[in-house]
């Protein structure tokens, strides 16, 4: 269950972390940019080729990111749900087929059950062993 809730964190933090990179950076330039435009014709050729060569390594680390973090999935037929290769997190299939989307499943004891409130689908879990009864004591009938 923590395994799954810090997941879910860290996907949503590096999709966060690269759209506001991405928004500083521009933001940045379109501010400087009056600035900048007076020194370009003075600054040193190796000055603009290190910053292009900065510019490209973070937006190529950037990509590099997010295919590595984006879920891979293969279908598992016995237990009927989607499970991630790397983090073996169970995803909605009935989700993933309708909507195109991919919405983690909560683990119950029993079974799977969709997060989003418009699927609510329940999968079973054939592995799930029920906690076996202590043994009654037939002094209390």
């Amino acid at each position: 269950m923590i395994k799954q809730a810090i997941e879910q964190i860290r996907a949503r933090a590096l999709e966060l972390s690269l759209v506001a990179l991405g928004t500083m950076l521009l933001s940045g330039l379109l501010l400087v940019e009056n600035h900048l435009i007076e020194y370009v014709p003075t600054v040193d050729p190796k000055v603009i080729v290190r910053s292009i060569a900065v510019l490209t390594a973070i937006t190529a680390y950037s990509w590099a990111a997010f295919f590595y973090f984006k879920p891979r999935l293969k279908f598992d037929k016995r237990l009927q749900i989607y499970i991630d290769i790397k983090t073996e997190i169970p995803y909605c299939p009935s989700c993933k087929d309708g909507h195109k989307r991919l919405f983690k499943l909560i683990n119950k004891d029993s079974y799977w059950q969709c997060a989003i409130k418009e699927c609510r689908m329940v999968y079973d879990n054939p592995d799930y062993n029920p906690p076996s009864k202590p043994p009654r004591d037939p002094a209390y009938g």
